[in-house]
């Protein structure tokens, strides 16, 4: 019975909820009084996800972890799996982006197999999870046609089971996913925000609003961007949530920077740097690092601006994010044409570019090309 309710409460209150908690937690207290071991695999998931989305990150490995060698040790394909997706899952907020696509390509390898294609641990239809979740480290990693070519197969997958939380589940990651290419992203949080109205999904009307919010300050509504985005942190905070909310504090900065408010936006990168440091999520703090520069810059610092954009950098490099790497290195490379360094921003940027080999029609892709051409 508990496991029955996991689900509905992770849907309607969200997966870091006290009661979605408490109720995996005493599920885990059954399952080893009664020796229910059929069931220690939705147990482990539902606190793992409590754990993870909290942003007890280091403990949710721990339990992914622990997923992994149960699995083994009982050559339990669907364990093996499942502790394969939440090692994955819980790398990407790690920013260990090479780690997580590994994991998460094994999973989906592992697909093939009828008993893992239809277990329906988490309320998710696996292979929707699957995809979306690689989507997000193969655009950080700088692969963006295959993010995106996974990205639309679990949209696509998610229609034809014609299952709401599943649907909602994909338009949710390609909120992320879609930010992660730079491409506007209003058509899907709009159907996310209708779903999620219609069926009281709580945690993924938070995530529309602040993606509906990121468009607009995309498109230079940068007031009704700024409001809405303020109301989805304030409504993904009430679910318990903590993990993504440093990536969600950037992007509100991002749209105060817009708005020529550069001050208001460096104080949420304070904040955003303060829940990095007391939960080691790093998923986004590249990004962190290259918007406080911009910031800076704005408010005429620009030593400070130069040394955020370096950061930046070297985070990029470290993670192996090159996307990050590439926009971090497109921002540095414009603050030293402006003082008139140019063959050292061509020097630079050039071979950040062409390392890519996909992507190219990306907005990201294009202002670095336009770039290079002007240095040249």
């Amino acid at each position: 019975m508990r496991l029955a309710i996991g689900p509905a409460l992770i849907a309607t209150q969200g997966w870091a909820a006290e009661a979605t908690g408490k109720t995996y937690e005493r599920a885990g207290e059954l399952c080893e009084e009664l020796d229910q071991r059929q069931h220690l695999g939705a147990v482990l998931f539902g606190q793992f996800t409590y754990r993870n989305l909290r942003g007890e990150f280091r403990l949710a490995h721990e339990t992914a972890a622990a997923v992994l060698r149960i699995g083994g040790a009982r050559n339990d394909a669907v364990l093996i799996c499942l502790g394969h997706h939440l090692l994955g899952y819980n790398y990407i907020l790690l920013g260990e982006f090479t780690l997580a696509r590994a994991e998460l390509e094994q999973k989906l390898l592992a697909l093939s197999d009828p008993a893992v294609r239809s277990d329906a641990t988490g309320g998710v239809d696996q292979l929707v999870a699957t995809l979306v979740h690689l989507a997000h480290p193969l655009a950080r990693l700088g692969y963006l046609d295959q993010a995106r070519a996974r990205q639309d197969a679990a949209i696509e997958e998610a229609r034809k089971l014609a299952h709401a939380f599943s649907l909602a589940f994909a338009l949710q990651w390609s909120v992320y996913v879609e930010e992660a290419a730079g491409e506007a992203v209003m058509l899907r949080a709009e159907e996310l925000l209708a779903i999620a109205t219609e069926h009281g999904f709580a945690v993924f009307k938070a995530v529309g609003t602040l993606g509906r919010g990121r468009c607009l300050a995309m498109v230079g509504r940068e007031t009704e961007s700024i409001t809405q985005m303020t109301e989805g942190l304030a409504a993904l905070r009430s679910t318990g949530t903590v993990a993504f909310l440093p990536h969600w504090l950037v992007r509100l900065a991002e749209a105060y920077g817009k708005a020529q408010r550069p001050l208001e936006g460096l104080e949420h990168l304070t904040e955003a740097i303060r829940v990095i440091e007391r939960t080691e999520e790093r998923e986004f703090e590249a990004e962190l690092y290259r918007v406080r520069g911009e910031l800076l810059l704005a408010t005429k610092d620009a030593g400070q601006a130069e040394e955020s954009f370096f950061t930046a950098l070297e985070i990029a490099r470290r993670q192996s994010a090159k996307l990050s790497e590439m926009r971090a290195a497109v921002c540095l490379a414009r603050l030293w044409r402006d003082q008139g360094k140019r063959p050292e921003a061509l020097e630079l940027l050039a071979p950040v570019y062409g390392w890519f080999t996909e992507g190219f029609d990306t907005a990201d892709l294009k202002d670095a090309k336009a770039l290079l051409a002007e240095l040249a």
